[in-house]
Order: C-alpha cells, then sequence, then structure tokens
C-alpha cells in the first residue's frame, strides 16, 4: 500500500478514508505526511487529501496541518526540478474521525 499512496492512483485517498470510517472509532486521529509536489509541478490541480476529505460529508475533520520547506537540495542538471524543489513543502495533516 505505501507505493500507492506514494503514487497515488485515482480515488485511492478516497477509499482510504472509506476504509478507515470502517475501521477507526470515533474519536481516532490519523497522521497523514504528504509533499506538495503534485500540485506544484502541475500533475493535479487540486489537493488530492482535501478533495477526498470533503467527499466523506463530515466523518473526518483536519484538526491541524502544519507545513515545512523540503530541505533536499536538489542536483544541478535539472534547472526546472531545481525550481520546482525550492517551492515544495512537506504537509502533515492531523485528521480526527467525529
Amino acid at each position: 500500500e505505501l507505493d500507492r499512496a506514494t503514487y497515488f492512483e485515482e480515488g485511492y485517498f478516497d477509499r482510504f478514508f472509506e476504509e478507515m470510517a470502517i475501521k477507526c472509532p470515533k474519536g481516532t486521529r490519523v497522521l497523514l505526511l504528504f509533499s506538495n509536489f503534485c500540485l506544484i509541478s502541475g500533475i493535479t490541480s487540486e489537493h488530492p487529501i482535501e478533495q477526498a476529505l470533503l467527499k466523506q460529508n463530515g466523518t473526518f475533520q483536519c484538526i491541524a496541518l502544519y507545513k515545512e520547506g523540503v530541505k533536499q537540495a536538489p542536483g544541478n542538471k535539472k534547472s526546472w526540478l531545481r525550481e520546482l524543489r525550492e517551492k515544495e513543502e512537506v504537509e502533515l495533516f492531523v485528521i480526527e474521525r467525529v
């Protein structure tokens, strides 16, 4: 499942939250670590976690979101990738089953 999350396929996070709604009692907190690379590179225009949360009709609530710039220095060979890495952020979502 880790590969599916890393290179998430269409509907991955929808299925993730549907399973969490079945398996997790109310009050359960889940931490999701996510890179915004797909957004800044134009792979997708909508945040997949935020969109999946909206579809859950209030079953889950994001109670905190932390963002930090990526500190990995990109190689010098691809300037377009270096420019993207400068904008990339890692996001930590704290999500609660309500």
